[in-house]
């Protein structure tokens, strides 16, 4: 980003000490995006469900996709148009393309919301390009503790579900947040830590719902991040993480214990970023990241009977599910990103000052889905007509993605007050459905493979970006944008 300060220096009051301050500003008058920047200080003062969610759910342009969503609309886009970024690095979904990590609201330094006009650094995208950049140690010994709590006694609701005798909603369990942040130097102005943990638990039960079988939520975040300057001139941050959460499925009079799913899993993630500057106007970016997971869909109790359905009960009303769960999955998902980019400024060149920037992106992600009717390869279900048996084989589905990239992006100052933003990314992708081998009821391999597709399809885009910003007034403080790619 480009700050813009006015100084006037009368020759007579010059003294031995000066004393320059000013603040961040809130708009870059050399950008055509639309871009939103926030602070951990902003971030802290602005109320919110502590998630980020809620944090970029207030730029500019932005929408939360529904009540209590995790995922986000920019710009008319639907929630898979997004490129969702952690210090620079994407972390998008393979399968879906939407948001994969969380993070701890305490390890965050920064978030930045870029939308239309955005670079050509950033691609594969016709939302917006939400990048997070979490924190890193400094010479200061730092560290940060927060709580956040509540219980039954400060909650109350003027819901009433008629139709069954957990009419009101509860707060079972009490909601906690805790959080711990701490970071110093190893070895000063060489070597800095940050680690920070975050526990998160929360027990509810809505209209409906049988405060008797509610189980607690719970998410714990674990960070480190290491940063080194192996001299002067090279820098280099290592990060790494995990995040545990067991999620339980809705609890209500009409579902068994045995019947509802629980959302288990863990994601451990890494990344490793180096920074080397050749010179006062030139300088280098390499940055590598990747996580893994995998989540599974399975019997809150462990349950490995076989599903049945009573869409008919005697009693009338909606549909009882008991025995065990019905279609239980095993998802693994994961993604491995390279990307670098050289940074140059030109002054007095080609009648401006120009910031150019050149880059290439790789990609690799996979998903794969491990689904049975039930436990047993079987379910149940009864009509008001007859009772059904259903069988079916478990089986695999999944993908495996490859994808590069090159891009260059120029910021052109034209004079003082017109910066032209002028860019070009070449985008290859390419789909693959791998083979998988075909199982026995209980889930064991037949010996026979299922073939899949080498390239599944092949997707190849350039995508020009012209745009322009331009200070109007003589504050400087109003700018003039537009953009087009």
């Amino acid at each position: 980003a480009t700050a813009t300060v006015r100084l006037i220096l009368h020759p007579s009051e010059i003294k031995e000490e000066m004393t320059v301050t000013g603040q961040t500003p809130l708009i870059d008058v050399s950008s055509s995006s639309f871009t939103t920047d926030f602070t951990s200080r902003f971030m802290e003062d602005l109320p919110t469900d502590r998630n980020f969610f809620d944090l970029m759910a207030v730029s500019m342009g932005i929408s939360l996709n529904g009540s209590n969503g995790h995922h986000l609309n920019a710009f008319g886009s639907d929630v898979g148009s997004n490129n969702w970024l952690t210090d620079g690095i994407e972390v998008s979904a393979p399968e879906t393309g939407s948001r994969f990590l969380s993070f701890n609201p305490d390890t965050i330094e920064e978030i930045q919301v870029m939308g239309v006009g955005a670079p050509a650094e950033f691609g594969q995208l016709q939302g917006a390009a939400l990048n997070v950049v979490t924190k890193r140690g400094s010479n200061e010994l730092r560290g940060s503790l927060n709580a956040y709590w509540f219980n039954e006694s400060l909650v109350d609701s003027e819901i009433e579900f008629d139709r069954s005798e957990f009419s009101e909603f509860e707060q079972v369990e009490p909601f906690a947040d805790v959080s711990a942040t701490l970071g110093g130097s190893i070895r000063k102005d060489r070597l800095w830590y940050f680690v920070a943990y975050e526990n998160w638990r929360n027990g509810l039960a809505t209209p409906g719902q049988d405060p008797t079988t509610v189980n607690t939520r719970k998410v714990d975040r674990y960070d480190a991040k290491l940063s080194g300057r192996i001299n002067d001139r090279n820098l280099l941050d290592l990060r790494v993480g995990l995040e545990e959460f067991t999620w339980p499925g809705n609890a209500n009079e009409f579902v068994e214990p045995s019947a509802r799913w629980s959302e288990d899993g863990e994601i451990p993630y890494w990344a490793l970023s180096f920074q080397s500057i050749f010179s006062d106007r030139t300088f280098l970016e390499a940055r590598y990241a990747g996580w893994q997971s995998e989540i599974s869909y399975l019997s809150q109790t462990g349950s490995t009977e076989p599903a049945y359905i009573d869409f008919a009960p005697p009693d009338g009303g909606p549909a009882r599910y008991s025995g065990g769960v019905w279609w239980p999955v095993i998802w693994e998902t994961g993604s491995d990103q390279f990307s670098a980019t050289v940074s140059h400024f030109a002054d007095d060149f080609l009648k401006g000052d120009h910031d150019f920037k050149l880059g290439a992106q790789l990609s690799r992600g996979n998903g794969r889905d491990s689904v049975s009717p039930s436990a047993t390869g079987s379910y149940y279900f009864h009509t008001y007509y007859s009772y059904y048996r259903v069988d079916g084989y478990p089986y695999y589905s999944g993908n495996e993605q490859e994808s590069w990239a090159f891009f260059a992006d120029d910021s052109w100052a034209v004079t003082d007050r017109l910066t032209l933003n002028l860019g070009l990314r070449f985008d290859h992708a390419e789909g693959i459905i791998p083979s998988y081998p075909i199982l026995e009821p209980d889930g064991d391999p037949t010996g026979t493979t299922a073939p899949g597709l080498d390239s599944a399809f092949t997707w190849d885009n350039w995508s020009p970006r012209f745009g322009f910003a331009y200070n109007l007034g003589a504050d400087r403080r109003t700018v003039l944008r537009g953009a087009i790619g």
